[in-house]
């Protein structure tokens, strides 16, 4: 009965093994093809490196086993000859192998870089919809931790190198042993006292290599454990520490004497150098037992080559050489053990990579072209329109019908909350409605190209980003600069003072994270924003929450010049300020996700409601006081 239980428990131990073997195996091959894709010349590299890097040791040992034995007989010249074989062989295939691990050092960056490119192409693939899921967005930063948690392609090409290099070293070892067996087969009278020391020998390195595999795939396991653990440690680390050198929150590190805090938060972080210590002891244990048995099962390869020796098998230089190739076998084999848990841990973190780059899209599936018109004429209509977003049960837009007549200037009004930028996202087609449709000249707009209807829209979001870019292409959204446009449209917001003072132009950098450019104003950035929206030249112009930073009489004027501005196009204007409100044709206000009023700014200010309240709470702030005569 302990017979079969013990059976079965080596059964189910070799068929796990057969399992993490195949696992293995199967993500070796993913990663590769991924690699493929990106880089197709760099797994023939890859393993044309390992190949000549892992026989140049085993040229050496092979020509100096010979010239021993030559010189052991006093053969001088075929002695030299061997010499100057060896050198320009091991020379030349040193040589090969730096210059192809040079070439597979340059691939494997440049495929790296690809890979990540990947990664960032397919970030900007996603429709927005699907983005603001967090699901989405611990895809996306699972992906990015598999350079920073797990070390990233190229760290596990380097290894996936070692462990091909180590793989046909053992094969060349196997080789030479090989050879010595024929050798005593074919030469020795006595066969036995061989072939025992031989066997005894084997079993020795079996041992050895047993035990070693298990250690290794110990420290091994806990190296993962190690790093699994530390990743959200690492994270806090990299974020506190990069506090320090952020001009965006540098004014408020200081003001708010916030230096003590963060540099505790980052002691609290250092905590995490114990996992490394404890694991840098432990694995010092575990190396040192290694290293103690494979200079056990060393001194027994000379003991028993010896033996072989003595009975006039080999000669002296086969003693060399059989005893350096079994040596090289053992310490490949560990290092191989040691390579492959590193692949295999590292793989838990990139196939984050291609299953962020292999998921699907919603898809947006329009092709309609968008009819080009030089007057502007495009007609939207939401039709019962209602949305309610992932993970939410109260609706953000309820049961919404509107038409939006064309070259109008429209506002958009409501407290905090009631569905006036989901209104203009859903209008965007930033996101889908949840029921009901939206209409542009009277057909769906899902059936329209997707990238073709968003260049009819201009838009100004309250959060709204200028890149850390020259100016030019911060307005021209690309590297095409049309300067004289970008130049007026600068002017056009009261930039143009600015633009003179700045030393490059438009082409000075803005921002102090890439390099040293220039810092705007909360003012000055949110004219910027406003300059790109009229750059684009659409025939729809939204400003949602544009002047947050702006006094309520510069916020006027800013919406009286961009009336004038836009005068041919259709506008919408949304502001919690009502100053805007005075200039545009027609107002709309949003309560709880419905349009409970619509109407011209004399005409609401009149009526009892939700817009006369929000006129009469702000109404001190527009009257500019009266100038004493004395």
């Amino acid at each position: 009965m302990r017979l079969c239980m013990k059976c079965r428990v080596i059964i189910i131990r070799k068929e796990r093994m057969s399992m993490r073997l195949k696992e293995a195996w199967q993500e070796t091959c993913k990663f590769i093809r991924m690699m493929r894709a990106s880089e197709p010349h760099l797994i023939l590299y890859l393993f044309l490196t390992a190949l000549i890097t892992a026989s140049v040791p085993f040229i050496t040992l092979y020509f100096s086993a010979r010239i021993l034995n030559l010189l052991m007989i006093s053969q001088f010249e075929p002695a030299m000859n061997n010499v100057f074989w060896m050198i320009g062989l091991s020379g030349l295939l040193t040589l090969i192998s730096k210059a192809l691990n040079q070439r597979f050092i340059k691939i494997r960056d440049i495929s790296e870089y690809k890979i990540r490119q990947r990664v960032i192409e397919k970030s900007y693939q996603i429709e927005y919809e699907d983005l603001e899921k967090t699901e989405t967005l611990d895809e996306i930063r699972k992906a990015d931790q598999g350079s920073n948690g797990g070390g990233g392609t190229g760290e596990q090409l380097r290894d996936l190198l070692q462990f091909l290099t180590m793989f046909f070293s053992m094969l060349f070892s196997l080789l030479f042993v090989a050879l010595l067996l024929v050798q005593i087969f074919l030469s020795a009278q006595d066969k036995t006292l061989p072939l025992l020391s031989l066997g005894a020998l084997l079993l020795v390195y079996g041992a050895v290599i047993g035990i070693g595999s298990r250690l290794s795939a110990k420290s091994g396991q806990l190296l993962q454990k190690m790093k699994r653990d530390n990743v959200h440690n690492n994270a806090i680390s990299n974020y506190v520490g990069n506090l320090g050198m952020s001009i965006n929150h540098g004014k408020d590190i200081r003001l708010f004497q916030m230096q003590e805090l963060i540099l505790q938060l980052f002691e609290k972080t250092l905590i995490g150098a114990r996992f490394y210590m404890d694991w840098g002891t432990t694995n010092g244990r575990i190396n040192g037992f290694i290293l103690f048995l494979t200079q056990l099962a060393s001194g027994m390869t000379y003991l028993v080559i010896g033996i072989i020796a003595m009975q006039g098998t080999i000669g002296i230089g086969e003693v060399m050489l059989y005893a350096n190739a079994i040596l090289r076998f053992t310490t490949s084999l560990v290092t191989l053990a040691s390579s492959y848990n590193n692949l295999a841990y590292r793989y838990e973190y990139l196939n984050s990579y291609e299953a962020f780059i292999q998921r699907p899209n919603l898809g947006y599936e329009g092709t309609l072209p968008i009819e080009k018109r030089d007057d502007h004429e495009y007609h939207l209509t939401f039709d019962h329109v209602s949305y309610c977003y992932p993970g939410q049960k109260v609706y953000a837009l309820k049961d919404v019908s509107f038409d939006l007549e064309m070259k109008k200037h429209f506002a958009v009004v409501g407290r905090n909350g009631a569905g006036k930028t989901t209104f203009i996202k859903l209008m965007c087609r930033l996101t889908e409605p949840t029921s009901g449709r939206i209409l542009l000249n009277g057909i769906d707009i899902r059936k329209y190209d997707i990238e073709e209807y968003m260049q009819i829209f201009s838009v100004v979001f309250q959060d709204f980003k200028l890149m850390e870019m020259p100016l030019g292409e911060n307005l021209a959204s690309g590297s095409q600069v049309d300067e004289k446009r970008a130049c007026q449209v600068l002017e056009e917001v009261g930039l143009g003072p600015r633009l003179q003072k700045m030393k490059q132009g438009l082409k000075t950098q803005l921002g102090k994270e890439n390099g040293d450019g220039e810092l705007l104003s909360g003012g000055e950035a949110q004219k910027a924003a406003i300059a790109r929206a009229l750059y684009k030249d659409a025939p729809i112009v939204i400003l949602d929450e544009p002047t947050a930073a702006l006094d309520p009489i510069s916020e006027a004027e800013i919406y009286e010049n961009f009336s004038e501005l836009v005068k041919d196009k259709t506008s919408i204007f949304i502001s919690h300020r009502m100053s805007s409100c005075k200039f545009c044709d027609e107002i709309i206000v949003f309560d709880q996700g419905q349009i409970i009023q619509r109407g011209t700014h004399d005409q609401l200010a009149a009526q009892p409601g939700l817009y006369q309240e929000l006129w009469e709470a702000q109404a001190q702030y527009y009257r500019r006081p009266a100038l004493k005569l004395i």
